[in-house]
């Protein structure tokens, strides 16, 4: 396994000087070339796992264990651009030894060549999104860590990038997690779909899918769509 899940809790300080439990048991692991997708309710506790993955938070019950030659790609629910640098800029920063051509095929493939000139502050949401989308994959990562990453695209342009992510992955054999509340992405991008419930999340179902990313009918899409929604 390349990430290794197998958390037994994880709670905050609440208000009134005790503690609220985010989330509860939750195993699984990820392999090289494996996308796993985590869905539930809104403030289920999907990011705070996503954070613990990524060794942000080590304040839990359980282990979490990631193959120390692993570099990770993540790209955050808010953009996290440097606002004083040009959105190039950003990129440069973050991937050093990429090439030009590298940067360039990301820059065309999520559509954001002719702004990195522009610093991020003069960015739409959506298009910071998607530099931060190709920053993760400018580091050449192991293990990609996206959390919400269409939120905030249009209907074509989240397509786009689904397939831009499609794509990349399949080509590097990339693994992932992937967080979501769009489930359609999720069926697109991921092997498995894991469930969550509400507060203290554990995983309530999952749901393999063996058809490749990109030979994924839209047809097909809606039934395993249909699939999870009836599980959760």
């Amino acid at each position: 396994m390349l990430l290794e899940i197998a958390i037994t809790g994880k709670s905050y300080p609440a208000p009134n000087g005790g503690s609220a439990p985010v989330l509860g048991k939750i195993a699984f692991g990820i392999r090289p070339g494996e996308i796993a997708a985590i869905v539930g309710p809104s403030g289920c506790g999907k990011s705070t796992l996503m954070r613990l993955a990524a060794g942000l938070d080590q304040d839990f019950d359980g282990r979490i264990a990631l193959d120390p030659a692993a570099r990770t790609g993540i790209a955050f629910q808010e953009p996290r651009l440097l606002p004083w640098r040009s959105a190039g800029q950003n990129l440069r920063i973050a991937a050093p030894a990429a090439t030009d051509a590298e940067l360039d095929d990301l820059c065309a493939r999520f559509d954001i060549g002719d702004h990195l000139n522009h610093f991020p502050a003069a960015l739409s949401l959506g298009l910071a999104r998607r530099f931060s989308l190709a920053r993760a994959f400018a580091v050449k990562p192991d293990l990609l860590m996206l959390d919400e990453p269409f939120a905030s695209l249009d209907s074509a342009m989240r397509r786009r990038c689904c397939d831009a992510v499609a794509d990349l992955v399949d080509a590097r054999r990339l693994a992932g997690l992937i967080i979501s509340h769009d489930i359609e992405a999720a069926v697109r991008l991921a092997d498995v779909v894991y469930v969550f419930s509400a507060r203290p999340a554990c995983i309530i179902a999952q749901q393999e899918i063996a058809m490749p990313r990109r030979s994924r009918t839209d047809s097909a899409i809606r039934e395993i769509m249909a699939q999870i929604e009836a599980l959760g």
